[in-house]
């Protein structure tokens, strides 16, 4: 992008002085997805002036490289080729490469052309539409109508270079040293001849044809072409009518002669093809001697002409080319039927050697870029071809080298690096698009470990939407039924992220996978989905996400109490909670991750539903010990409290090894926190009860120690000393009254 201009100007004529005067200047931001620009005045990259004051501006919008809208289904539909290709490719035993590789390249060419051929004509039809609608009342922006004329213009050239590619370097039988003067001839043919319709038409309704000033050039033009059947009609006209001799004896032979010239696609063998050339060219001394025998006679009609025409049958290059300057025709012309009058066995090894010898009589216009690139096809300069077709489109360029580098060419190191490059440079390209980032991706996942790397940035910063997420795990909401027809009709909540994770997990990119669900699984949670959040962790089993998810979710209890972190923990898949009854093995860890949290949330569903047993206890207890679900030590004060609340009311009895180690846990904490470690074990109790500090949070576990102990006396002692109440009351009191003194 060498210049932009901005619309309305940012700074007004002549105001450049007061611009800079007023200690003002001009910013730019780069967009990270797109070719995206951002520019925009700025008030603040130096001290202002007293009594400056600040204003809105304008920001300014624009793009370099832009795709154009009319090509992305050209892009999508060519991406789809160029990634069959690829794998088959890829997918080939490296002995049996140069066999089988050629046939694979030939049928993906002809897809490629026909690809290109049908988005031709889709675009005549939309640019005849557009072109009618334009004087309608409501005509479509003008701005669409030069794009779709430049890019048919640069579809147009692709196609006849891709068709030429596939000639002369992805032969359809294989076989680089066959003939191939009618296969150019039958390309050129195709893709650049006009019509001579209207000249023989004109000529047909005049009784001597010959007497038009066009006549000679039709003939000599037919000829060349090989189109026989108009030529031989007016030659044998002549031959019959011509009140001259020696034109109708020349024109007789010549009529002979071109009916009976062998076509090399009529022979299976090429071997029986040049015998039957030989013998054609054996019988052709009858027309050669008429002519020489009339040479030095009197001038007849069409002398010079003859002269030429029979000279070309008979194989003479310098008439080949002043034939071809006579009718208007180009170098391009004199070397597809070359193969066929000069050198019927020419070969596509001979090419460059032939049009070395074609160009240096009829050079090429350097003006056109079409030109110059079927100029270095022709000469097999592949390093000129891909420099040419670059600076016609990018799109043409990537795909032609990435052609040739899969064919056994004796160039394959230059190919390789010049497909790396050119990879890299379409799949940036279409990141002008950013709706494009699936194919920009595989184009640069294909360029090298440059591209890799770019690929890995493009696809990490790729936004996804979360669909109507928050709607789909409510909390501690009514459940509002949804019918089918309003079920179809909703988006999958999180599809662009599957889309994303399946694309990478395609392509091996694990690393790529590990920092999206990251990221993903950050934002669900901070959306309270939870259960979500630990499914795309376990995408890559990746433990240090999920902790950052345990850390919120033990969070939402003490913030929100345990009806809320019931309902949110049992948002959690099954397959990461239990291990029973679950056949894969690969979430082990993340279930002994969550085995502490999920039997809290366990035992506070109970709680709800009016249950007190001893297994409860145990299970509280559990959460303790270093072989149990060993919960965070920040979380020992707060379960102990649990503990002690739930057997405050005396109704159940513990065993005495869960007594034992809560007292030892008990003990661990308290000693530990007197000695200035508390915000280590007592964060928990203190933020859930809003507690002022440590000694409150203290004071609280004195109370669960009595608690404790009493059971414990209880479970060693039975009911010795009646049933207890009054020592229990007893015991509460001093503890509360303890905690006041303090």
């Amino acid at each position: 992008m060498a210049s932009l201009y901005l619309q309305p100007p940012l700074i007004p004529p002549n105001g450049h002085d007061d611009f800079i005067a007023q200690n003002h200047t001009v910013k730019a931001t780069l967009s990270a997805r797109s070719h995206g620009l951002a520019v925009y005045e700025s008030y603040d990259v130096l001290p202002q002036p007293p009594g400056s004051t600040r204003k809105e501006g304008s920001i300014y919008f624009a793009q370099w490289g832009p795709v154009p809208t009319s090509r992305r289904k050209f892009i999508t539909d060519t991406y789809v080729i160029w990634d069959a290709l690829r794998k088959q490719v890829d997918a080939l035993d490296s002995k049996k490469k140069p066999a089988t590789v050629l046939p694979i390249c030939y049928a993906n060419c002809q897809i490629y052309t026909d690809t290109l051929r049908k988005h031709i004509i889709a675009s005549e039809s939309r640019l005849q539409a557009l072109q009618k609608a334009a004087s309608s009342p409501n005509p479509p922006d003008p701005r669409h109508i030069p794009e779709l004329e430049r890019d048919m213009t640069v579809l147009g050239v692709a196609y006849t270079s891709l068709t030429l590619l596939t000639i002369i370097f992805v032969p359809s039988h294989g076989a680089y040293n066959a003939v191939v003067g009618r296969e150019l001839l039958h390309w050129h043919s195709s893709n650049f001849l006009a019509t001579l319709e209207e000249e023989g038409t004109n000529l047909l309704k005049i009784a001597n044809p010959w007497l038009a000033p066009t006549f000679w050039t039709f003939i000599k033009s037919c000829t060349l072409r090989l189109l026989f059947r108009p030529a031989t009609h007016f030659l044998r006209t002549l031959s019959t009518s011509h009140s001259h001799p020696a034109t109708r004896e020349i024109s007789a032979l010549l009529v002979t002669a071109l009916n009976g010239m062998p076509n090399s696609e009529d022979y299976d063998r090429e071997a029986d093809y040049f015998d039957a050339h030989r013998q054609w060219k054996t019988g052709l001394h009858r027309l050669q001697r008429a002519v020489s025998k009339h040479a030095t006679g009197p001038r007849y009609e069409g002398k010079s002409e003859l002269e030429e025409l029979v000279a070309l049958v008979g194989g003479d290059a310098r008439v080949l080319v002043s034939l071809c300057n006579a009718c208007g025709m180009g170098w391009r012309d004199a070397i597809c039927v070359y193969g066929i009058w000069i050198q019927p066995s020419m070969t596509r090894t001979n090419l460059p050697n032939v049009v070395a010898e074609i160009i240096e009589e009829m050079p090429v216009d350097t003006t056109s870029l079409e030109d110059q690139l079927h100029a270095a096809l022709f000469a097999a300069d592949i390093v000129s071809a891909a420099r040419l077709a670059n600076d016609i489109d990018v799109w043409l360029v990537a795909h032609m080298v990435d052609i040739l580098e899969a064919l056994p060419l004796p160039e394959g190191p230059v190919l390789t690096n010049l497909r790396l490059h050119f990879l890299m440079d379409y799949g940036e390209h279409l990141m002008a698009d950013p709706s494009n980032w699936r194919v920009a991706a595989s184009y640069l996942l294909q360029s090298g470990q440059q591209g890799f790397q770019m690929a890995n940035e493009i696809l990490i910063s790729i936004p996804f939407r979360m669909n109507n997420v928050e709607a789909e795990e409510p909390i501690a909401q009514a459940v509002v039924p949804v019918s089918s027809k309003d079920k179809k009709k909703k988006p999958a909540p999180l599809a662009d992220l599957d889309e994303l994770i399946a694309f990478c997990s395609q392509h091996g990119l694990q690393d790529t996978v590990r920092s999206i669900c990251r990221v993903a699984s950050n934002r669900l949670t901070s959306l309270r989905l939870y259960g979500k959040a630990v499914e795309y962790c376990g995408k890559t089993s990746d433990v240090r996400a999920l902790n950052r998810v345990i850390g919120s979710l033990s969070n939402e209890y003490l913030l929100h109490g345990a009806t809320e972190f019931v309902l949110l923990v049992d948002k959690i898949p099954r397959r990461f909670m239990y291990t029973e009854g679950i056949v894969d093995n690969s979430f082990d860890l993340f279930t002994e991750r969550l085995k502490w949290l999920v039997t809290y949330a366990e035992f506070h569903y109970a709680i709800s539903r009016g249950e007190r047993t001893q297994a409860m206890v145990s299970s509280l207890v559990m959460m303790l010990e270093p072989q149990g679900p060993l919960a965070p030590i920040g979380w020992w004060g707060l379960i102990l409290v649990d503990i002690g609340d739930f057997l405050e009311k005396g109704d159940v009895k513990p065993i005495s090894e869960d007594l034992t180690l809560a007292l030892i846990r008990l003990e661990e904490v308290t000693t530990r926190s007197k000695f200035g470690v508390s915000d280590e074990y007592l964060w928990a109790l203190i933020r859930r009860y809003g507690m002022k500090g440590p000694v409150e949070a203290l004071a609280r576990l004195e109370r669960v120690r009595f608690t404790l102990v009493l059971c414990a006396a209880k479970t060693m002692g039975g009911d010795a000393g009646g049933k207890g109440n009054i020592v229990q009351e007893k015991w509460m009191h001093e503890a509360d009254t303890n905690a006041s003194m303090r």
